[in-house]
């Protein structure tokens, strides 16, 4: 029922009972009216309150949709971009001092695994990937897939060496992973690393650039038929 229909229901409940027939009865009635006049006003508010939230809501949650991988549930290109733009913002503006460095990954071999074991190995190739790139970095640092077999990590850290103790303590998870699943496929990973200076970078597609070229140094330099995961004492 509408608020039109309950206030022609009190009117007519007023007349009913003769209310407006003195004084009384008319006063009466005006507090009826203004109490249920002030009822509709504050349920509409609250429902309108509570629209505006699960809007805001969705917008939140589409936004997030919109910056996540589908896949893997990393950030996406757009949603890693984003994130580290704010990171060096915030980092040029409190002036912290806090180290940060950029590792670029590829997944080595995901065509022959698409090739040799279909499309769906490869895809879970590619989530445990993610789930190593977890287990190896922080939540605080940005870990992103930047589409097909391409990772990247932006990372917090004032070690000394922090892009070779990053990169040795992925190596590493990406062995016990492999000695602990027997899969059919081996995860392996060429990765580089470099440090970001938010004081000097032009742009972080810049420094996406060089780290994408020192991993593919990396790759290059990767020995010919060396050792498993699963061969290494």
């Amino acid at each position: 029922m509408c608020s039109s229909d309950l206030i022609g229901w009190l009117r007519l409940e007023g007349q009913r009972h003769n209310l407006y027939d003195n004084e009384l009865g008319v006063a009466l009635m005006v507090v009826a009216h203004i109490i249920l006049l002030a009822t509709f006003v504050w349920w509409n508010s609250f429902l309108l309150l509570g629209l505006d939230t699960r809007r805001k809501q969705a917008e939140l949650q589409l936004q997030e949709l919109t910056l996540t991988d589908d896949l893997t549930g990393l950030r996406n290109r757009r949603g890693f971009l984003l994130l580290t733009e704010q990171e060096l913002k915030l980092a040029r503006n409190k002036r912290t001092g806090i180290g940060l460095w950029l590792i670029y990954a590829d997944l080595d071999g995901l065509k022959q695994i698409n090739d040799r074991l279909g499309h769906e190995l490869g895809s879970r190739a590619i989530v445990q990937t993610a789930e190593v790139l977890k287990t190896t970095f922080r939540e605080t640092d940005i870990i992103a897939r930047l589409g097909g077999d391409e990772f990247v990590v932006l990372a917090v850290s004032n070690e000394v060496d922090s892009g070779g103790i990053m990169l040795a303590r992925l190596e590493a998870n990406l062995c016990d992973f492999n000695r602990r699943e027997s899969l059919a496929y081996e995860l392996s990973l060429s990765a580089g690393a470099m440090q970001v200076d938010p004081e000097k970078i032009s742009s972080i597609e810049a420094v996406l650039r060089e780290a994408d070229q020192a991993m593919y140094e990396h790759k290059r330099s990767k020995q010919i038929g060396r050792a498993s995961c699963r061969e290494r004492v």
